[in-house]
């Protein structure tokens, strides 16, 4: 069986770097909740010069902020009640659908806020500072 030389070089080359790329993907952990809001801080007060300005940006970008944690809270209670629902035997799936509906509901009520939110704050915002933030 004849082997192709390029692409057994390829293979050989890029293996190694493969496992290395996992192992890293694998060994870093997500920034913590202060961690963002301090990067989008720092983010803003780069992007707005001015002071005032800045401020009352940073201030709707950490309303925003405040919103996705809670959402993340209420996403964190739903699971543990379904898992708390799931450990008992005599639960029903009625009991199951309404703390998934209920969850639902406050989530789509939830996300109209966020997009208002950052719709508003695109209004606030030039193209070059809005690109500055979010890339």
């Amino acid at each position: 069986m004849k082997h192709n030389f390029r692409k057994v070089v390829a293979h050989a080359l890029l293996l190694p770097g493969l496992v290395c790329l996992a192992l890293a993907g694998c060994t870093r952990a997500p920034p913590t909740a202060a961690e963002v809001r301090a990067r989008w801080m720092e983010k803003t007060n780069q992007a707005i010069t001015d002071p005032a300005r800045a401020q009352q940006i940073a201030g709707m970008v950490s309303r925003l902020l405040d919103t996705q944690e809670a959402k993340a809270a209420a996403l964190q209670a739903t699971s543990d009640r379904l898992a708390a629902l799931n450990a008992d035997y005599h639960a029903t799936a009625e009991q199951a659908m309404a703390v998934y509906d209920e969850y639902q509901a406050s989530q789509r009520e939830a996300l109209t806020k966020f997009k208002d939110d950052v719709l508003a704050l695109r209004g606030q915002l030039s193209d070059a500072e809005w690109q500055s933030l979010v890339n």
